[in-house]
This record gives structure tokens, C-alpha cells and sequence, in this order.
């Protein structure tokens, strides 16, 4: 299975969602030059994400990552990533200024970097797999906002012949930007991931380094 990696990054809000329009099926191609532009327009905005990524084996989480992203301006951002893995829970911190990194873990001090020394988990955006693609487009009413979701949904074999389910949605609204998105790769017999991420535009942040 090809794999496309796009380095990206969403508040939580109570998504109740009205359909207005059934899901369409599109071309490969159009759901990529769809998701791309969605993805360069959040890029050029500043914005508050959040991330929930939950791993799981045989229904049982075994481990939850949760970052939060602040993008101010493209040279004042904040970044926190936590990982909770049984009972242990772990936090690193990085804000950059200027093209100073301020870092720090689990509380500790803060320290200068002049490099990024932020954590943080990948993204991925499926390709084309061997096994059976789809791509959809569907026209909803969320929160009272029209929105459209964009679907890429593949079902194909491991290397053990199990099934495996790889799906990917995104809500992007009228601006082009994506306001949330869902992720989901495995099998919910065995090892599964899923995750879910919302992204705010209309926040004033004000990010400072944290030390002089």
C-alpha cells in the first residue's frame, strides 16, 4: 500500500450532523486535489488545533497520544504533545518565537533551542492501495453550517490474508479550510487505530516566549 505523508495538523465541539445530499463517488484524483487545496488553505491560517489518537489491540486501548497545536503567525506557534500509556503519562511542550524554540518536558524548565525540538506523531494520507478504493464526497449540515466531507475508504488484505480497513474523512466548509477529521487504520479485532481532530480558526492567540 502507497502511502502519502502530509505533515499537518485541530477545539472539540458537539458534532451533530444533518445530511442534505446522499455521498457521491468521485475519481481518486479529484478527492486528492480536493483534500490538497483544503490542506494549503489551513496552512495560511492561524488557527488552534487539537488531535486524539487512540491505539488499540484486540479492543483494548493500549495507548492515547493528544496534541495541541497553536499557529499564531508562520513565526509564533505552540506545540504540546501528552502520551498516556497505562497509568504513565508524559508531556512535552515547545513554543517558537522568532525562529527560537523554547522547549521543555513534563513541567520541567524551559530551554532554548535553535532548532525545532518539538514531539509530535505523523499524519498520513492514503494512496492508491491493491485493495479496493473508494472515494466519496457527501454535502452536510453541521451545527447549523454547510459543510462538505470529503471520503477515502480501502478495504484489502495483510500479509497474513486478514482483513484490513483504512479510512479517512475530512469536513471542510466554505472557505476550503478542514474543520474536522476523522482516522481510522486496522482491524477491530486486532490492532486499530483511530483518530479524531478539530481544528478552530477564530481564536486570537498570543504566543511569547516563555523566558527572556
Amino acid at each position: 500500500m502507497r502511502i502519502r505523508h502530509i505533515g499537518l495538523l485541530i477545539i472539540p465541539l458537539l458534532f451533530i450532523t444533518v445530511s442534505f445530499g446522499q455521498a457521491k463517488e468521485i475519481a481518486s484524483q479529484d478527492y486528492f486535489d480536493a483534500y490538497a487545496i483544503a490542506i494549503n488553505t489551513v496552512l495560511e491560517q492561524p488557527r488552534r488545533r487539537t488531535q486524539t489518537t487512540e491505539y488499540s489491540t484486540k479492543g483494548k486501548v493500549t495507548k492515547t497520544v493528544e496534541e495541541l497545536e497553536e499557529v499564531q503567525d508562520k513565526d509564533h506557534r505552540r506545540f504540546l504533545y501528552t502520551e498516556k500509556i497505562g497509568l504513565r503519562r508524559t508531556w512535552d511542550e515547545t513554543i517558537e518565537s522568532n525562529g527560537v524554540y523554547y522547549c521543555r518536558s513534563n513541567g520541567g524548565k524551559w530551554k532554548r533551542s535553535k532548532t525545532d525540538c518539538s514531539v509530535r506523531g505523523a499524519m498520513t494520507l492514503a494512496g492508491e492501495s491493491d485493495g479496493e478504493d473508494h472515494f466519496s464526497t457527501e454535502q452536510v449540515i453541521v451545527n447549523s453550517i454547510p459543510l462538505t466531507v470529503l471520503r477515502q475508504y480501502i478495504v484489502y488484505k495483510t500479509a497474513a490474508n486478514a482483513n484490513r480497513v483504512w479510512e479517512n474523512r475530512a469536513w471542510i466548509d466554505r472557505s476550503f479550510r478542514i474543520v474536522r477529521r476523522e482516522y481510522k487504520d486496522g482491524n477491530p479485532d486486532g490492532a486499530y487505530t483511530s483518530l479524531v481532530e478539530t481544528y478552530s480558526y477564530d481564536t486570537k492567540l498570543n504566543i511569547i516566549p516563555p523566558i527572556k
